[in-house]
């Protein structure tokens, strides 16, 4: 019996012995600092502060293989708008896990309290002042020492009357249309050019042509600086974004060739306007 107790007590140590390896060697071997199971695992890379900055954005809607997909497009703080028309513009802080946000939008008495706010504009024009205060009820101070729990911000709109008659005069308000020379950054010396115009005014939308051979894209929403765009084929579906950097001047395409065989090849493509 005593050979029997020693053995059961050799195999438990054995397995204590190993199980004990096996934790080590996960966190000798691995190095990623964003998992909790490495050694130099850093808890503060996903740690929350609190912030209550935010971006300034329009909403649109895609049609995709059925169905509708919705789409928060970045605009700039420089917004044109009819005379006499409304004007819908999304607020959305940076940061959805804030307790509490405080939305102030110019003189508006009111204040709104989700992450995401929708504002409609009429008959404006000139700078409107939009405030966003969060708190957070038990910030992080082991990660950052200097938060109160407490943020505020304040951008400016402006808004400026639309008064193009003619296609020539549209494009003072919408620096995105012109003609570019770029490339993807996985084939830096392979340049080409990438074209965005509009086919008809004012009723006519934009058309992207030499991102790829014979490629226009027919389903997209955007606005001056901003286009999301989604290109439906017989061979793959391409889904991407192309902003137009402040200055006017430089473009960057962010885009997905999504083949049907399962495939899926990400690529950036970047040019300068000519």
């Amino acid at each position: 019996m005593q050979f029997k107790s020693n053995t059961i007590s050799i195999v438990i140590s054995g397995l204590a012995f190993i199980s004990a390896l096996t934790i080590t060697g996960c966190k000798k071997d691995c190095l990623d600092p964003a998992n909790p199971d490495c050694s130099n695992y850093d808890a503060c890379l996903t740690a929350t502060q609190t912030n209550a900055d935010f971006g300034f954005f329009n909403k649109g809607y895609l049609s995709s293989n059925g169905e509708s997909v919705e789409i928060y497009l970045p605009t700039r703080d420089t917004v044109f708008i009819l005379e006499g028309g409304p004007y819908f513009m999304y607020f959305r802080a940076n940061s959805s896990e804030m307790d509490h946000y405080e939305w102030q939008i110019g003189l508006d008495p009111r204040t709104f309290n989700d992450s995401i706010h929708r504002t409609t504009f009429q008959n404006v024009a000139g700078d409107i002042d939009v405030t966003l205060k969060v708190a957070q009820e038990s910030p992080n101070t082991d990660c950052f020492p200097d938060d109160t729990g407490l943020d505020q911000v304040t951008r400016t709109v402006h808004f400026v009357p639309y008064t193009a008659s003619t296609i020539e005069e549209e494009l003072a308000y919408r620096p995105i249309y012109g003609e570019y020379l770029g490339y993807n950054e996985d084939t830096p010396s392979d340049t080409f050019r990438v074209k965005i115009n509009r086919t008809h005014w004012p009723t006519g939308f934009p058309n992207i042509t030499g991102l790829f051979e014979d490629f226009t894209v027919w389903d997209f929403t955007g606005n001056s600086h901003y286009i999301y765009f989604i290109e439906e084929r017989t061979e793959y579906n391409t889904e991407g974004s192309i902003e137009l950097l402040p200055g006017n001047k430089t473009i960057v395409i962010d885009y997905v060739i999504k083949h049907h065989d399962g495939k899926v090849i990400p690529r950036k493509w970047v040019g300068e306007k000519i």
